[in-house]
Formats: C-alpha cells, sequence, structure tokens
C-alpha cells in the first residue's frame, strides 16, 4: 500500500502521511483497515469512497483530511455525524457567534461565508474528530454565548476548547 498511496497526486501529502499512521483516538488497526480498503479498491475514487464510507475511521484523522479535501460533502458528513451522536445544534443567523462575560467578549467566526452558525456542546467525555474543523480557540473560566439578538442561550464554565469551520462552531469541555 505505502508505494501506491505515497505515488498518488489525487490525494494531498499531509492527507496521505495521516491515512498511513495511526494516531491517538483512531479506531483499533484503523490502519489495517486503510491499507485492505486501499487493497480492495480499483481506483483512488473508490479507495476514497471506502475511507469515507467506512464507521470505524470517523474519528482518524486522515478520514478527517481526506473528507476536508472534498469540501462539498465534507458539511454532511459533519451533519452527520452530529445527528448520529444526538447532538443538537444551535442555529444562530450569523457567521460568527458572541461568547464573553462582563469582563470581556470576542466574536468566533464560523469559518464559512453563509449567515447561518451551527453551534454545538460536547461534553469531557465524549468524542468528536477534531481535525473535521479547522480552526481552534481555548477558553477557560465562565462565559455565555449569545444569539443573534445577543441575548443568552447557554452560560458555560470551565476549560473549553473551540472548534469552528464549514458553518460550524463546537465546544469541547476538557
Amino acid at each position: 500500500m505505502n508505494t501506491k498511496l505515497k505515488d498518488e497526486k489525487e490525494i494531498k501529502q499531509r492527507t496521505r502521511s495521516w491515512l498511513l499512521k495511526e494516531a491517538p483516538g483512531d479506531h483499533p488497526g484503523s490502519k489495517m483497515i486503510i491499507q485492505q480498503h486501499w487493497s480492495d479498491a480499483a481506483d483512488v475514487k473508490e479507495f476514497k469512497n471506502l475511507v469515507l464510507n467506512d464507521n470505524r475511521l470517523i474519528y482518524n484523522k486522515g478520514y478527517a483530511l481526506l473528507s476536508r479535501e472534498h469540501q462539498k460533502h465534507h458539511f454532511y458528513r459533519i451533519m452527520d455525524f452530529l445527528e448520529k451522536s444526538n447532538h443538537d445544534s444551535i442555529k444562530i443567523p450569523l457567521n460568527e457567534i458572541k461568547i464573553g462575560n462582563k469582563q470581556m467578549y470576542c466574536y468566533i467566526a464560523n469559518g464559512n461565508s453563509d449567515f447561518c452558525s451551527r453551534v454545538t456542546l460536547f461534553q469531557k467525555h465524549e468524542k468528536f474528530n477534531e481535525n473535521m474543523l479547522g480552526h481552534v480557540m481555548k477558553v477557560n473560566g465562565k462565559f455565555n454565548v449569545y444569539d443573534e439578538s445577543e441575548e443568552i442561550i447557554k452560560t458555560l464554565e470551565g476549560n473549553y476548547t473551540i472548534f469552528s469551520g464549514y458553518g460550524f462552531i463546537i465546544f469541547k469541555e476538557m
């Protein structure tokens, strides 16, 4: 597999390198699963489809990078993951949201130019493939999340990593 995949120009270099590694949080044996998909595929297009439709690989960094190469469908993969993991997203009709408290506030862009942010909260014990989204910010303390009318929709307290991109803003409790 290594020679064929490394020579393949239809998959970006960074994505190829992560498909050939196992990282913390990956499904056990994900490298072998990916190698099997490469052996089974007739061409690169079929290989991509096999990887992106294998639910065992949804936490794999290579999977996320491969998905991001196809932005047209990437949004729907994130939506599908959130639906399957029973996470409700709050839709805010802005391309950024305001978070903060009386001492400070900031705006977090959703990484997309459309005017709808889907805001989702993940608890500490819940898994999320952080590589599916591109922008990262860390927040510590007590802060509010505001809607488009600057009304408080959620108050959070603790350590959070905020991931954003493709119209999504995800708060992951640390």
